[in-house]
């Protein structure tokens, strides 16, 4: 809970003595709650003013969210093998990200959840980090072709990744 007493100003503080039986556990719970919240109103807020442009940083957007992952990178894999197409998004809030197969425009997964009939699509992330990367396991030479990572903001924003599937080595 120290982590967040920084973003919190004195009036957001809680004051434990206006919660008559409600046990110590539940007021943490809802304390972290609501600094979790507040925290991501300051860093989600379209008011970018204070935040230094840094062009070696990553892809900024009009909506304030950070691609960290070059737009147009290729990841080459060999089939048969798993690829990790990457997506790092900064500064997502409410956004939720996307994964497209744009040579047939084939969604693939929206948040967490897959789309694709195929279960070998998977977006890999974890709570409370940047990483949205798409996990194709046993690659197939079918599955090569630009894959589009899109955040669903005002505007929605992307970035597209070439994935590159060379065949199998023989080790005669």
């Amino acid at each position: 809970m120290t982590i967040f007493s920084d973003f919190l100003s004195s009036e957001n503080r809680l004051n434990e003595t206006s919660y008559g039986d409600l046990s110590a556990e539940h007021i943490g719970l809802w304390s972290t709650n609501i600094q979790i919240r507040l925290m991501a109103r300051k860093f989600c807020s379209n008011d970018l003013s204070g935040v230094e442009e840094r062009r070696d940083w990553g892809i900024k957007t009009k909506s304030g969210i950070t691609f960290m992952t070059r737009n147009s990178s290729m990841v080459t894999v060999q089939a048969g093998t798993k690829a990790i197409v990457p997506c790092m998004v900064r500064n997502l809030c409410d956004g939720t990200v996307s994964w497209i197969k744009r040579d047939e425009y084939q969604l693939l997964t929206v948040g967490l959840a897959t789309y694709a009939g195929d279960e070998r699509f998977q977006s890999l992330h974890q709570f409370n980090s940047d990483d949205w990367s798409l996990q194709i396991k046993f690659v197939q030479l079918r599955d090569a072709g630009l894959y589009e990572c899109q955040v669903t903001s005002h505007p929605p924003s992307s970035i597209f990744i070439h994935l590159k599937v060379v065949g199998k080595i023989n080790n005669c």
